[in-house]
C-alpha cells in the first residue's frame, strides 16, 4: 500500500511540464517502481508551520491555485505574472539556487520571482520525486557525488559528454536515494523506541568526536560549508545511515552463516586477491651525476667525465663516514644529493619498479633487512642503500586473511538478503515522478557543474 499524503501538509500537480525524458523513467521502469508525477518546489510557510508544495510551471494563462489557508495579505497576481513567475521560479530551482531570503537573493529575476512566488512563504528545495509520502530534492541527490560530478566535467570535452556521464551517475544515485528512503522508513516503523534511542546516542558519541578532531564545532562547520552542506544535514545523513544499518542487522542477523568451509572455498577461488605485490624501503644516499654538473658549463663528454669524478669522490667520503660508525641518517643528511636528504634518505614504502634506479632496487632486495649496501652505481648516479622493510612478493597465507574473507562473505549476504526485501517492498512503495524528471534532473546538473 501506498504511503498516504496528507491534502493538507503537500500539494503535488499532476500537469505535466516540459517536452522529453528518457533515463530516469527508464530507471524507474527497471526497478518496477510504480509511477508518475511532477518535480516540484518545496515550500515553507512559517506562519503555519507546515509544508506545501506547488508545481514548477502551471499552463499557459493559469494561475497556480493557492492553499486555503493562505494568509490574505499576501498580494493577488493575474494569470500572466503568475505564468512568469512559476516559470522563473522554476528556471532558478533548476538551477539549484532557489532563493530563501529576499536580502541574500542574487539580483535576479529568476531568484526574486522565485522569492515573491514563495512570499510570505519560503523557498528550501526543489523535489524531483516523491517516494511514498517523503520527497527527494535536487540537492539530496547532487550532494553524495558532487566530487564525482566535478570530476565528470573535468574531464569531459564538451557538454554532450558531460551529459552522458552526469546521466550515469545520477541515475545510480536516484536508484540508490530511492532505496534509502524505503529502508530508512521500515527501520523507523520497526525499530523500538529503545534501538532508536540506542542509535541515537551513538550518532551524538560520533559527531562529538568528529567535532573534536576538527578543533571546535565552528570550525567543522566550515569545513562542512565548504563542502556544500551544513551541519544539520550532516548529522541527518549519520542518522540515516546508522539507523539503516542497525535496521538491516537486526533483521537478518540470524539468518547471515559463514562457516570455515565457505571460507576455504572462497580463499581458493581467489587467491590472486590474497597476492602482495613485493614492496620494499629504502634508505639512501644519493651521488645523481647531474648534480654535479654546472648550468653554466657547455653538456660535452669533459663535463660528464669531470660530474662523474666528482660524484665518485663525494660517495666514497660518505662510505668512509659509514664506515667510521657514524649514523646513517646523520651521513645521508650531510651527503645525499636526492630529494629526501633532509629526512635522512628515507623513503617511503614502495611497490618494486617504482624507483628510477632499477639496480639500487636490486641491491636493497637482496640483502638482508638492516643492512647497508656497498656503492651502487647506475646510469644516474653513485648510490649507498639501506634496506629497511621488505613486504609481498607472495600469497598471504589462509590464516591471516580469514577475518577479511569472514568479513566479506558476510557483507555479500547481508545485501543478497537487502536486495531480495528491497523487491518485496517494491509491491507497496509508490514512487512518483515526471516523465520529464531524467532531463530536469541533468539539466540542473550541467548548471551547477559544468564551467566550460
Amino acid at each position: 500500500m501506498a504511503g498516504r499524503i496528507d491534502p493538507v501538509q503537500h500539494r503535488i500537480s499532476k500537469r505535466r511540464i516540459l517536452s522529453s525524458g528518457h533515463c530516469l523513467i527508464l530507471l524507474l521502469a527497471a526497478l518496477a517502481w510504480p509511477a508518475m508525477n511532477v518535480p516540484s518546489c518545496q515550500q515553507r510557510d512559517p506562519q503555519k508551520e507546515r509544508t506545501v508544495y506547488t508545481e514548477l510551471e502551471a499552463p499557459v494563462g493559469e494561475a497556480p491555485s493557492r492553499p486555503a489557508s493562505r494568509p490574505a495579505s499576501r498580494p493577488a497576481s493575474g494569470p500572466a505574472s503568475s505564468r512568469s513567475a512559476k516559470g522563473e521560479l522554476a528556471a532558478a530551482c533548476l538551477a539549484g539556487n532557489p532563493a530563501s531570503d529576499p536580502a541574500s537573493a542574487p539580483a535576479s529575476r529568476s531568484a526574486y520571482a522565485a522569492t515573491q512566488l514563495a512570499a510570505p512563504q519560503e523557498v528550501v528545495a526543489c523535489s524531483i520525486m516523491q517516494v511514498n509520502d517523503k520527497f527527494i530534492t535536487l540537492q539530496q541527490v547532487f550532494h553524495p557525488i558532487r566530487k564525482q560530478l566535478h570530476a565528470a566535467a573535468g574531464i569531459s570535452a564538451s557538454e554532450d559528454e558531460f551529459r552522458e556521464r552526469a546521466g550515469d551517475l545520477l541515475a545510480r544515485q536516484v536508484r540508490e536515494q530511492i532505496e534509502q528512503e524505503v529502508l530508512f522508513a521500515e527501520a523507523m516503523k520497526r525499530l523500538t523506541e529503545e534501538e532508536k534511542k540506542a542509535v541515537q546516542e551513538q550518532i551524538d558519541d560520533h559527531a562529538r568526536h568528529v567535532v573534536a578532531q576538527a578543533g571546535n564545532k565552528t570550525v567543522f562547520e566550515e569545513q562542512l560549508k565548504k563542502e556544500g552542506t551544513d551541519y544539520t544535514t550532516w548529522v541527518q545523513d549519520i542518522n540515516r545511515t546508522i539507523m539503516v544499518e542497525t535496521f538491516i542487522h537486526q533483521r537478518f542477523r540470524s539468518r547471515v552463516n559463514i562457516d570455515r568451509i565457505m571460507m576455504l572455498k572462497a580463499y581458493n577461488e581467489n587467491l590472486e586477491k590474497y597476492h602482495r605485490d613485493q614492496q620494499i624501503q629504502m634508505q639512501m644516499i644519493e651521488a645523481p651525476f647531474t648534480s654535479f654538473m654546472s648550468s653554466t658549463q657547455p653538456d660535452s663528454m669533459e663535463t660528464r667525465r669531470q660530474a662523474v669524478g666528482e660524484a665518485r669522490r663525494h660517495i666514497l667520503a660518505a662510505q668512509k663516514a659509514l664506515r667510521s660508525g657514524q649514523d646513517f641518517a646523520e651521513v645521508a643528511k650531510k651527503f645525499d644529493r636526492g630529494p629526501k636528504a633532509s629526512n635522512g634518505g628515507v623513503w617511503p614504502m614502495m611497490e618494486r619498479g617504482s624507483f628510477d634506479a632499477s639496480d639500487v632496487e636490486d641491491a636493497a632486495i637482496k640483502q638482508p633487512v638492516g643492512k647497508v649496501s656497498d656503492i651502487v652505481e647506475s646510469i644516474h648516479g653513485f648510490y649507498i642503500v639501506k634496506t629497511l622493510a621488505v613486504k609481498g612478493g607472495d600469497t598471504q597465507a589462509f590464516d591471516k586473511v580469514q577475518k577479511q574473507i569472514e568479513a566479506d562473505l558476510r557483507r555479500e549476504q547481508y545485501k543478497t538478503l537487502t536486495t531480495d526485501y528491497l523487491k518485496e517492498l517494491q509491491k507497496q512503495t509508490v514512487v512518483r515522478g515526471s516523465q520529464d524528471a531524467a532531463k530536469v534532473v541533468v539539466d540542473a546538473a550541467v548548471k551547477q557543474f559544468w564551467n566550460k
